[in-house]
């Protein structure tokens, strides 16, 4: 496979800013791209809250967070995928029917108070 140059490495990094919904595209001579509203992952670190957590997910995001369970630490995966919402876990898949089920899941389980390590 050959390797990519950098110009071609800046052309589909720019082309695929191009596509993404939240990134605003230069106008004119300005070559600067900027989120649409604020930043997803500073939306969840200015204000943790479950319904900050469902608000990004509603606009598509899929969250990552840091959680511990009965002592074990472990990743997990919060997102929203054809009407209904995911809780993903090493072990467990929770799936939720309704916004209110995903948020009584956010509160009992203390997600929304976990490390967020990304928004995607």
């Amino acid at each position: 496979m050959p390797s990519e140059t950098e110009e071609e490495f800046v052309t589909d990094c720019l082309d695929t800013l191009s596509h993404l919904d939240s990134i605003e595209s230069p106008k004119g001579s300005d070559r600067r791209r900027q989120f649409v509203g604020q930043d997803p992952i500073d939306k969840l670190l200015d204000e943790p809250t479950t319904g900050t957590f469902i608000e990004v997910l509603n606009e598509g995001y899929t969250i990552v967070v840091r959680t511990k369970f009965l002592g074990e630490t472990y990743a997990m995966r919060l997102r929203l995928r054809d009407g209904a919402y995911y809780c993903d876990t090493p072990v467990n898949l929770h799936r939720h029917e309704t916004e209110r089920e995903m948020r009584a899941c956010l509160e009992n389980y203390g997600h929304a108070d976990a490390e967020v390590v990304s928004v995607q």
